[in-house]
């Protein structure tokens, strides 16, 4: 079996697409599966063992954002690619983003193209795209509307309300000593800190004798003047050798929860029953996702984050 995933450009769609993929690989054995997206997320998918090969697609340029030459060459180097790929090479084309950009790529590849429905779609008129169409409800948490929706086009059961990301047993042992690192990527606008607070948060860690490491909200960015492959290890590296994660709805949150990094996400008011970051289900601790502004004030999560470092023996409790 042959799965061809349109992932597009965002790390955080990337990594909420694993569980269902270790869904589907352990449902069909020797299934395997080729992703389409930007150069950062051919290099995160490829963490996957399920993932074959990857097809670059530029898809700013895709989506017509840019110059129209420069979306006439994002396609021209996409026919190109697809020239070399064998019309029967794929049993179904998903899409499990529901965009113009993405259901427009999915067009352009030989397979049973299958897409979401109902309000789980950017536009209405995008169902007419695909072939085979599933309506699962939009408010559904991405992460388990990818499993219900890749379940019901290979037709298995989910074998587990909790997600396994598929990158827990790959992961080098853990060097479990004090001076690991709590990993923050805040957006501070997301949840109204100011800089005067923002500076008090640091100055906390500081005192207690934290090492704190920041790590853009972007982070890695969708478009790269790097290697992506360097980017995306240089920030997989710092996430799994985390001792703690704080992060506001951003992808390192969602790395964090992949490999099983314990945290807390500071979600928007109301948001984190559909956005928030869901663990693996072989994390020891799972990120808490926290969508109450009292819950998210800067007091409140430093002193949060200085106990649970103490629970799992990364700092004396005379610091705190």
């Amino acid at each position: 079996m042959k799965l061809a995933v349109v992932v597009g450009d965002q790390p955080a769609d990337v990594i909420r697409l694993m569980p269902a993929w270790t869904d589907a690989r352990r449902a069909v054995p020797g299934l395997t599966v080729t992703v389409l997206g930007s150069p950062v997320a051919l290099a995160l998918a490829a963490r996957h063992d399920a993932v074959m090969r990857g097809i670059r697609v530029n898809m700013v340029d895709w989506a017509g954002s840019g110059w129209l030459w420069r979306q006439y060459q994002a396609r021209r180097a996409l026919d190109r690619e697809l020239a070399q790929i064998d019309d029967d090479a794929f049993d179904f084309v998903v899409d499990p983003l529901g965009t113009f950009a993405s259901s427009g790529l999915a067009a352009r590849l030989p397979g049973l193209r299958c897409g979401l429905s109902g309000d789980a779609l950017a536009h209405p008129k995008l169902e007419k795209r695909y072939q085979s169409r599933f309506p699962i409800p939009g408010n559904l948490h991405p992460v388990q509307r990818h499993r219900v929706m890749f379940a019901a086009i290979l037709d298995y059961s989910i074998f587990d309300l909790k997600p396994d990301y598929g990158l827990i047993p790959h992961l080098p042992e853990q060097v479990d000593q004090p001076e690991q690192t709590v990993v923050v990527a805040l957006d501070t606008a997301q949840i109204h800190w100011n800089q005067q607070q923002l500076a008090l948060f640091k100055e906390v860690f500081a005192q207690a004798g934290v090492r704190k490491q920041a790590i853009a909200p972007e982070a890695p960015a969708a478009v790269s003047s790097h290697a992506p492959r360097d980017v995306v290890d240089a920030w997989w590296e710092a996430v799994a050798n985390s001792a703690y994660v704080i992060a506001t709805d951003c992808p390192t949150a969602h790395l964090a929860a992949a490999l099983g990094r314990p945290g807390l996400m500071l979600c928007r008011p109301g948001q984190a029953p559909t956005t928030g970051a869901i663990s693996c289900r072989h994390a020891h601790q799972a990120i808490i996702n926290l969508d109450q502004p009292e819950m998210m004030q800067m007091e409140v999560v430093a002193a949060a984050t200085l106990k649970a470092l103490q629970r799992l023996d990364r700092l004396d409790p005379e610091q705190v």
